[in-house]
């Protein structure tokens, strides 16, 4: 019997599974908070790697914040964050699922990863950066850190000991609930936890988006729009940055105008040395002020994102290249036409720069060149070493890419299944090849392209044709495209390989009951039910062979019903009572 049963698209429901709650409080009783904190990141890291977790973590943040619909909203969104998973130098852990992402409706400054690498994406925060990508891809990446580094998952463990008692009244007995942990967790306590992690978030953050193309500018141009919206938008003055420990008000960010520094200060770096910003408006190339930024914005003061936008686009430039050759000046041009150019050359022309660039390339500091390549070296070779970690990961973690691959194609997630997918082929230790080829054919059909889904299928089938899971999977793909008899074909296969597994006849029923042929539809549900009476069968039937089983999960689910009637009631009132 395997261990991961086949996520059926149609018959089978994937749920969040449990996090042992009462192992936190047993624990903090026990042995103290430590081994309290020890449990309640292993449920949370084990959370981090579970696919219905993270889908259901996008449903809560669309539930509570609305879902943007906006089409150019969402369009940028997914560019930036294509570009920098496609592009960027960065290594998924083996216990980490690849990213999803939304966009919500909240008009609040802001974006957060949850320990699921779910990254939610603030409308508010599209609006006030003015849709810039290089400031966007900034705090996209800096979110994606959060998750790479598992930071998230060990701040919640953090935050769930210092808030023990009532995070635990806040939590179901099947599932974690995140409105009742994020209202309930005292978020000073997590808070203080990420303080480093907000640090390395923004120092990793930055190399990732630059490794995917983006001009370094981003970072810094970023936290001085945060500034201004801190300052005169909501005038909270330590909402994102370190607080006030004497008057007890505790952020999660450092302080922003140091960041804002900070991050100017790698952007100089990246440019070996080269560009500089002063008074957060003034560009200058080896100490020569080139440029004195505007305001030409209303409502707002931008002259921090042009100087920004400009220096990031030479700091990008004097990175990329080595000669003052490569950028290619004419009259009338000079670069490319690359988006991260793009407030460059609008601002500055060939003919304002030409000479300062190739004196500087004369007079430049080749040790620095050097020195700036040899740690992006080092960052590669620690990503590689990560990389590695996965593919040589252990059968029982190799083996959950596949499972999880097939858990994105239930949901119709097809290129976050085609990610797991590759990991799972790419892994040394996978104890099914052929278990994964046809997994990678549920991939294709969850895309709508069934002829490589079937052909894929098939192939897996041959090659281990002893796994009914091999059959009962195609058989999903002919379903899908409407192949009844094809798919009832695939499970009796199935059957024959082995006739005591109890799903493979819940899934003939269900076959049988779609053809409308009822009779063999309800031999096939007794036959599930006689080898499994766990198994879900329909209601009709299970009162029929087994009426006090039918009376308790009758009882069951009125009661759940009439538990959702309730909260939705209650949220309703208090809705109507604001």
């Amino acid at each position: 019997m395997k261990k991961f049963l086949v996520a059926f698209t149609i018959f089978l429901t994937v749920s969040t599974p449990a996090l042992a709650a009462d192992s936190w409080g047993l624990a903090a009783e026990a042995l103290g908070l430590y081994a309290a904190y020890r449990s309640a990141l292993s449920s949370m890291l084990a959370l981090g790697e579970n696919v219905a977790a993270q889908v259901d973590t996008m449903r809560m943040d669309f539930k509570e914040n609305g879902k943007d619909t906006n089409p150019a909203d969402n369009k940028i969104v997914d560019d930036i964050m294509n570009k920098l998973i496609n592009n960027g130098d960065y290594a998924l852990r083996a216990n980490s699922l690849p990213f999803l992402w939304g966009v919500n409706n909240s008009r609040l400054f802001n974006a957060s990863c949850y320990p699921t690498n779910y990254v939610s994406i603030n409308k508010g925060l599209l609006r006030a950066l003015e849709k810039d990508e290089a400031a966007l891809a900034a705090v996209f990446a800096h979110e994606m850190i959060h998750g790479l580094m598992q930071h998230s998952a060990n701040s919640y463990a953090e935050a769930v000991v210092g808030s023990m008692g009532a995070v635990l009244a806040g939590m179901h007995s099947e599932r974690i609930s995140w409105e009742r942990l994020n209202g309930s967790v005292g978020y000073g306590i997590a808070k203080n936890v990420i303080l480093p992690a907000e640090i390395e978030a923004d120092e990793k953050g930055f190399y990732l988006m630059t490794s995917a193309g983006f001009h370094p500018g981003g970072g810094a141009m970023a936290m001085a729009r945060m500034r201004h919206y801190m300052l005169y938008e909501t005038k909270n003055i330590f909402e994102f940055d370190g607080g006030d420990k004497k008057n007890n008000t505790v952020s999660d960010h450092p302080e922003t105008q140091d960041r804002e520094k900070k991050l100017a200060a790698m952007m100089t770096e990246y440019s070996v040395n080269h560009v500089t910003v002063q008074d957060s408006e003034k560009v200058y190339i080896d100490g020569k002020l080139i440029y004195t930024a505007k305001n030409t914005a209303i409502g707002y003061d931008n002259r921090p994102e042009v100087a920004y936008g400009i220096a990031g686009g030479l700091s990008k430039a004097f990175h990329d290249y080595k000669t003052f050759e490569e950028w290619n000046f004419t009259a009338s041009d000079y670069l490319t036409n690359d988006s991260a150019y793009k407030t460059l050359k609008t601002y500055i022309k060939p003919a304002d720069i030409a000479a300062i660039i190739k004196e500087s390339y004369q007079t430049e500091d080749f040790a620095a060149r050097i020195a700036l390549k040899e740690k992006e070296e080092k960052r590669r070779q620690e990503n590689a070493k990560i990389l590695r970690a996965a593919i040589d990961a252990n059968a029982k973690n190799a083996d959950k890419y596949r499972y999880r691959s097939d858990t994105y194609s239930d949901y119709l997630m097809s290129d976050l299944a085609f990610k797991e997918i590759a990991r799972a082929k790419a892994a040394k230790n996978n104890s099914d090849l052929a278990e994964t080829v046809v997994m990678e054919g549920r991939a294709y059909a969850a895309k709508g392209d069934y002829i490589n889904a079937t052909a894929f299928a098939t192939r897996g089938i041959a090659m281990d044709g002893k796994n009914e899971y091999n059959y009962l999977n195609r058989a999903d793909i002919y379903y899908m495209q409407g192949k009844i008899d094809a798919a009832i074909a695939d499970t009796l296969a199935a059957i024959k390989v082995n006739e005591k597994n109890a799903l493979s006849h819940k899934i003939l029923g269900n076959l049988y009951e779609a053809k409308g042929d009822m009779t063999n539809a309800k031999e096939a549900f007794k036959k599930a039910y006689s080898l499994n009476k766990d198994i879900d069968i329909p209601f009709y039937i299970l009162k029929e062979i087994d009426e006090k089983a039918y009376k308790e999960r009758l009882k069951t689910r009125q009661n759940a019903e009439k538990r959702l009637a309730e909260e939705y009631n209650e949220k309703h009132k208090k809705e109507r009572g604001k």
